[in-house]
């Protein structure tokens, strides 16, 4: 979708700042699995996405 994801498991959108090159040419996506509070970012519940990896593409690219 234009400017990023839609993370199906949780319906999170993921700008494409926050998407990672995956190497393999699959999509991953990391979650927390127990509430975590850092405190630089905030504190994030169980089941938010932490990270999101996505194939290479040439439209709207950020890697």
């Amino acid at each position: 979708m234009p400017g990023g994801y839609i993370y199906l498991p949780t319906g999170e959108f993921i700008p494409h700042l926050r998407v990672q090159h995956s190497r393999d040419w699959q999509f991953h996506g990391c979650i927390y699995q127990s509430e975590f509070l850092n405190l630089d970012q905030g504190s994030f519940r169980k089941g938010d996405t932490r990270c999101f990896f996505a194939p290479h593409t040439e439209i709207g690219a950020a890697f």
